[in-house]
């Protein structure tokens, strides 16, 4: 199994290494440790890598997400949101008008629904219907 961590925003991780960032979990980035393999198994078909990653996608969403009360993300924790956004101002691209917490729950919802997904493919529906 491939151990789940909290992972940086960049691979390699050279930015941790210099101390630039903390490494903490971060919504849409660290997701893709469930996404990642669920688009592989929509192109090609083959389960392999949804069977591989299954334990360390569990456990991304059972364990590393650092959640409120509410079981979304927990909002003291700054979330990238949106750095496209034009109004943001040019030195602070991530001060932009989309809250982070939002944009970092929409993505949990699609997690989510996706891993249930991802569980149906695998025959493994009812640990998952239990959890999410």
């Amino acid at each position: 199994m491939y151990p789940v961590t909290l992972n940086s925003f960049v691979v390699p991780d050279v930015i941790t290494k210099t101390g630039t960032l903390p490494p903490v979990p971060q919504a849409v980035w660290d997701d893709v440790v469930v996404l990642l393999p669920w688009t592989i198994y929509l192109f090609s078909g083959d389960k392999s890598a949804l069977r591989t990653c299954w334990n360390g996608m569990r456990k991304y969403v059972d364990e590393v997400i650092p959640r409120d009360g509410d079981g979304l993300w927990d909002p003291q924790l700054w979330q990238l949101a949106d750095w496209l956004d034009p109004a943001a101002p040019p030195n602070d691209p991530g001060a932009g008008r989309a809250d982070g917490t939002l944009v970092a729950d929409a993505y949990l919802v699609h997690v989510t629904r996706v891993m249930y997904r991802i569980s149906k493919v695998l025959n493994e529906p009812d640990e998952v219907t239990e959890k999410y």
